[in-house]
């Protein structure tokens, strides 16, 4: 039986290396006495299980999807050490997780206890014992969160009393921890670094600018990163840490991080002054002020996906804010353009790449979603997982109900046959009436769970699909956000990389089943090809010689990789 070894431990263990090592061991061990093939070991380090964001953003999250896609249809095995190395939620979400995964095939598996858990031994018994692991564990990390925060407040308040405390080991990028943790020491050229940008940003510059700039000088990161990117400028931009100042945070469930309590001022060496502070934030506001009104548009459908075929780099979304048409239509100036050409980054061959092209957005959105949104978007897209997954647990619980009620039944019949009397058969149809109506229940969350996970016929799909088109461009901002987070996640399941060539002014997108391809007009928003490759021989008729080269060059590619496969295979 083919299995994957899940290794997981929180960043708040002591031990990290001797816990993974001992999970790997003793798994690797427990696979190899039952003769299961081990196909993949994925070590999630330094992740918490408490508040369940492994399972949203974490490396068990792609497990899940890729279990849930389909990738393991002959079965699988998840291996871990304990339970609650999988999850310390509480028991109800723990066990809907795992009614969930089982019924898709997996075997959950745990070397402590050598058990196993599958979609037909989900009995009641197992469902105690699952409830009672679940319980304990979830209660020891909460435990632990409350020491944690305890230990934080305690320390807080220490400094607060004028105690020379370092929290934490971790410093901004300009900074370093003193010897024996006892202040910190002020990395002068990074330090020069910061002001520059503030100075630059208080005199009206973007953090675009700024990062192009320092590319183009070739000022040195602070971190790994090769290159300055805006993002980062505007890190550094709202770090109170530049003034002297440490604001406690807290990381929710969701990895999202809110303020805790007021800034603890003077821990940090200020680096500029309170007045370039203020001067860089006013600037920075009356930028912001042009692109007010927004709200949330997820702007861009094809973030992670878009790429220029020039050289290589992302293609970025910039927004020129709101224009108003000679129709009195008010449209958002949106373009496309190759990041690396607009931050002035060298290439290896020395030059700069020469896409400058500015691609319009709305135009190329058009044109992408006319050749491909009804092939994206499916019945799953349009489930809601969380309303799916409750109505689950509950159709469960409602099952193991009507275990019981039958037992009841039956031994209330039995009651009667031995004593022949009209209260024991009032109690036999009182159980009987109760049976029925828990079967009626039953079936009603069967109907609700189809509905949930979005199951509908094609015709109602089209209409839907119709729906989504209109919604993703609604003026309503609850109306447009969620539809184009549907849209956005359905088109990243199904491409993997769009390509903008900046002389044709087109745009190739490949699916990552490797056996189609379209190429789309951005000025046009037609389609300029659409092919699959096949064992059938495609028609050539009406192509143009460029055409014609497209479509060999993206079949020599398929048969090469085709070839490399099997290569592998072997």
């Amino acid at each position: 039986m083919n299995t994957i070894l899940y290794v997981r431990w929180s960043s708040a263990e002591q031990s990290a290396g001797s816990s993974k090592v001992r999970q790997l061991e003793r798994c690797r061990e427990h696979a190899s006495v039952r003769g299961w093939k081990i196909v993949e070991e994925i070590i999630e380090e330094g992740v918490s299980a408490f508040t369940g964001g492994h399972r949203r953003a974490g490396k068990m999250s792609h497990i899940q999807a890729r279990i849930e896609d389909g990738e393991f249809k002959d079965g699988v095995v998840l291996l871990v050490e304990n339970l609650d190395r999988l999850s310390r939620e509480e028991p109800k979400k723990v066990f809907t997780w795992l009614e969930q995964i089982t019924s898709l095939g997996v075997i959950v598996a745990t070397v402590e206890g050598d058990r196993q858990y599958r979609q037909d031994n989900l009995d009641m018994a197992t469902i105690i014992e699952l409830v009672v692991k679940a319980d304990l564990a979830h209660r020891e990390s909460l435990k632990k969160s409350e020491r944690i925060t305890a230990s934080w407040d305690d320390k807080r308040a220490r400094i607060l009393a004028g105690e020379n405390v370092i929290l934490t080991s971790r410093a901004p990028a300009w900074l370093l921890v003193g010897e024996g943790r006892k202040g910190f020491k002020i990395i002068a050229d990074r330090a020069q670094v910061v002001v520059r940008i503030f100075e630059e940003t208080a005199q009206g510059f973007g953090k675009h600018h700024i990062a192009r700039r320092l590319n183009e000088e070739e000022v040195p990161t602070f971190g790994k990163s090769q290159a300055w990117h805006a993002s980062y400028i505007q890190k550094i931009l709202n770090n109170v840490a530049v003034l002297g100042e440490f604001q406690l945070g807290k990381k929710s469930g969701s990895g999202k991080r809110s303020l805790v309590g007021d800034p603890i001022k003077n821990y940090y060496p200020a680096i500029i002054s309170a007045d370039l502070y203020a001067r860089a934030r006013v600037s920075m506001q009356d930028k912001a002020r042009l692109n007010m009104g927004q709200g949330r548009r997820l702007a861009n459908l094809f973030s992670g996906l878009a790429y220029c075929a020039g050289c290589g780099a992302k293609m970025t979304l910039r927004s020129k804010g709101q224009k108003k048409r000679a129709d009195s239509r008010v449209v958002y100036e949106d373009y496309l353009v190759c990041d690396a050409m607009q931050r002035g980054i060298i290439q290896d061959h020395g030059g700069k790449c020469k896409n400058n092209v500015r691609f319009n957005y709305s135009s190329v959105e058009q044109g992408v979603l006319n050749a491909i949104l009804s092939d994206a978007v499916g019945d799953a897209h349009f489930a809601a997982p969380r309303q799916a997954a409750n109505i689950a647990h509950d159709c469960a619980i409602a099952k193991l109900e009507l275990e019981r009620l039958r037992a009841r039944a039956d031994s209330a019949l039995e009651t009667h046959i031995s004593m022949r009397r009209e209260e024991t058969l009032e109690k036999y149809k009182k159980m009987i009436e109760l049976f029925d109506a828990q079967e009626g229940l039953i079936a009603h969350l069967n109907a609700s769970l189809v509905q949930a996970r979005g199951a509908v016929s094609p015709d109602e799909h089209a209409k839907r699909i119709e729906v989504l088109r209109n919604e993703i461009h609604s003026s309503d901002e609850n109306v447009r956000f969620p539809a184009r987070s549907i849209v956005r996640v359905a088109i990243s399941e199904l491409v993997e990389k769009m390509s903008f060539h900046h002389k044709a002014r087109r745009v190739g997108i490949r699916f990552k089943s490797g056996v189609r391809t379209v190429v789309i007009d951005a000025k046009t928003t037609s389609i300029a090809l659409d092919f699959y490759v096949s064992g059938r021989r495609l028609s050539r008729e009406g192509l143009s010689p460029r055409q014609l080269r497209t479509i060999k060059g993206v079949l020599q590619k398929g048969l090469a990789a085709r070839r490399s496969a099997r290569r592998e295979d072997t």
